[in-house]
């Protein structure tokens, strides 16, 4: 319980990687309000925060002309954000050249873009699809990072990285390189 222009809390005393789940009601004289939607996080940071991805490049430790061993170090535990490592994803580009000085990333990251046509005065909401997994409702108005929270939120995607653009949103699939499937939107 709280008085009427607060609209913060601060939960304390959480387990970390323990999932928690929240929601609002407001109350006044003549009663309570229904629920809001709820809120399921987990207590965790932002992983990976301090570190580049550099330092997690798998290296090649044995190769011979049919088979090819690779191994990286495991990231820190402070980059998990609380939640432990379940596993790995490796994931091989045939027919891609050699990294070199002059260039040192011959794979490209995927980029796309959602655009929202219409005038500034544009207002509802979208959902996203990718690889037969949907979002919820995202609304026009979302931040670059509800965006992205949105879209990481899907088991079909991995790490990513989202900015604003001059009608929408530019995504950078920062974990998966290569050709993608679209992401499409369906009106909300």
């Amino acid at each position: 319980s709280t008085d009427n222009s607060t609209t913060s809390l601060l939960v304390k005393d959480l387990n970390e990687g323990e999932i928690y789940r929240f929601h609002v009601v407001a109350i006044n004289s003549y009663g309570r309000s229904g629920n809001s939607p709820i809120l399921t996080t987990i207590a965790a940071t932002y992983p990976g925060m301090k570190y580049t991805n550099e330092m997690f490049r798998p290296i090649v430790t044995t190769v011979d002309q049919n088979a090819m061993t690779i191994s990286w170090v495991p990231p820190p535990s402070d980059t998990t954000g609380g939640s432990p490592i379940t596993g790995y994803k490796v994931y091989s580009y045939i027919g891609v050249s050699y990294n070199t000085k002059t260039f040192p990333k011959p794979v490209k990251q995927e980029v796309q873009e959602i655009k929202v046509l219409g005038s500034s005065s544009v207002y509802g909401s979208f959902t996203a699809l990718f690889r037969g997994s949907e979002t919820e409702s995202i609304k026009v108005s979302a931040s670059s990072m509800d965006l992205k929270y949105a879209l990481e939120n899907l088991e079909t995607i991995n790490i990513i990285s989202v900015s604003s653009s001059e009608s929408g949103w530019r995504i950078t699939f920062e974990s998966e390189a290569g050709d993608l499937p679209l992401i499409e939107t369906t009106s909300g």
